[in-house]
């Protein structure tokens, strides 16, 4: 499993806290991404990662890829798919 880099653990940190989310939150974690499950919301943060079939290195890239898969669940799901965000 990739380790996130320097600028995403505050992130990761400040999504896994339940006093962010005035409750508890489950953490899952994938080759590609983390999601945090709270009793409202989920929340999808990619990795800062490279690999050989994707690329989420940058914050442009990980925005990009959050936006084309917004746009295609969408389709099917638009209740459940509300934005992409910038977490700084």
């Amino acid at each position: 499993m990739a380790k996130p880099d320097d600028a995403q653990r505050e992130t990761i940190a400040f999504l896994a806290d339940p006093q962010t989310h005035g409750g508890p939150v489950d953490r899952i974690d994938t080759h590609c991404s983390i999601l945090f499950l709270t009793q409202e919301h989920a929340y999808k943060l990619k990795r800062a990662i490279h690999l050989p079939y994707l690329d989420y290195s940058t914050v442009t890239r990980r925005r990009a890829m959050c936006e084309a898969e917004l746009q295609l669940n969408r389709r099917t799901a638009s209740d459940l798919y509300e934005k992409v965000a910038c977490i700084s």
